[in-house]
């Protein structure tokens, strides 16, 4: 059990449907422009923003920085948010997303479990590996001119 964060891309009718009117991303087409973090999406936001950055990373995963779209923590960002996310994420290889990562820091705030250090270590693998597809994800939805929405699901 846990709590699994994904985000969907989405046009101008998705953006309408699910942050105007509160729609649940479920509606959208399949095939529709996603990517799932897993359990990796809070330890990506603790690394690239945790409310700390004033970059185009906060938008990245968008715990602090998007726009509220219901009580349940789902936000969204725009597309020039989109845009920004991406050309920060574009400078930010897997090397320097690595060095920013503090799996001691992680642990204290969120991670407790993680005492061992080859646990810490495998977790950021882990994470690593989700950060490329996180890039990946901005670099199509920002070439596609979309928005993104951000959602935890238990």
């Amino acid at each position: 059990m846990g709590m699994y964060g994904h985000l969907v891309a989405v046009d101008a009718a998705g953006w309408e449907q699910v942050v105007e009117a509160g729609e649940s991303v479920e509606w959208l087409p399949a095939g529709s422009l996603q990517v799932e973090l897993d359990k990796a999406w809070q330890a990506l936001w603790f690394a690239l923003d945790g409310e700390r950055e004033e970059s185009g990373l906060r938008f990245a995963v968008p715990l602090s920085s998007g726009r509220e779209i219901d009580d349940m923590g789902s936000t969204a960002v725009t597309p020039e948010q989109v845009r920004e996310a991406a050309a920060e994420l574009a400078r930010l290889d897997e090397a320097g997303f690595r060095a920013r990562y503090d799996a001691v820091a992680m642990r204290t705030d969120f991670y407790p479990q993680f005492d061992q250090v080859s646990d810490r270590e495998q977790f950021k693998d882990f994470v690593a590996g989700h950060y490329g597809d996180l890039r990946e994800f901005y670099q199509k939805a920002a070439a596609a001119g979309l928005g993104v929405v951000f959602q935890v699901d238990l």
